[in-house]
């Protein structure tokens, strides 16, 4: 039996949210600042189109 490890949590997590039609995208390929909280590009595109 193998160890259930905060990998494979992740993984899991990871399956559950793209089977929502949430899509995953690792951390690196994001273009921001390392200090900006936000995404200001995703967060104009959700409010241009509420």
């Amino acid at each position: 039996m193998s160890k259930f490890t905060e990998e494979k949590l992740e993984q899991a997590i990871i399956a559950l949210l793209e089977e929502q039609g949430y899509p995953h995208h690792k951390g690196e390929s994001i273009s921001r600042q390392p200090n900006e909280v936000l995404i200001k590009a995703d967060l104009h595109a959700f409010l241009s189109h509420q």
